[in-house]
């Protein structure tokens, strides 16, 4: 199977998990980069359908090498990327990651310690 169809498969069974949990009244939290429009639309649905709130967190990196060496060092999953495919393609894709339009979102630099940026995390979730 090619990545790209193993990546989309994994999106469906992660949507499927996700509505399952809202469907029992759980909160969820999807770890995804957000590449495409579709993803941010289903969440945005789902949780709609579920009459929960919607909250975004990207988590921002803009030091390529951070990002080279923590795709280096971990247990990397078939549909996961081992490295980004170019210093150019990286900058591209931070820049065009798809964002809500009318639901406020943060974002945090994740390349500061956790401690730095969960309480603002922690604050705005509990909004």
């Amino acid at each position: 199977m090619e990545g790209k169809a193993i990546g989309q498969l994994s999106y469906d069974v992660d949507w499927s998990l996700v509505d399952f949990h809202l469907s029992n009244g759980h909160s969820v939290i999807m770890d995804s980069p957000c590449l495409y429009r579709n993803l941010l639309e289903t969440g945005l649905e789902s949780a709609r359908k579920h009459k929960k709130r919607y909250k975004y967190v990207e988590c921002y990196i803009e030091d390529i090498e951070i990002i080279r060496n923590r795709l280096k060092n971990r247990e990397r999953l078939l549909s996961q990327i081992e490295a980004p495919s170019s210093e150019e393609g990286f900058y591209r894709t931070i820049k065009n990651s798809k964002k809500p339009e009318e639901e406020k979102y943060i974002v945090v630099d994740s390349s500061k310690p956790i401690a730095d940026y969960f309480p603002k995390v922690l604050g705005y979730i509990n909004e």
